[in-house]
């Protein structure tokens, strides 16, 4: 199940929802992996 992506695919995932999206999702698992730390001292 190869599926190549092509450059037009590729541009067309990166736009600014999708990075907008995307630094939520990382800011939202960082928070919580603080918090996490915090909690394991």
């Amino acid at each position: 199940m190869e599926k190549k992506c092509s450059m037009e695919d590729l541009l067309s995932l990166a736009s600014d929802d999708f990075f907008d999206m995307l630094t939520e999702r990382l800011e939202c698992f960082y928070e919580a992996f603080l918090l996490r730390e915090k909690q394991s001292t």
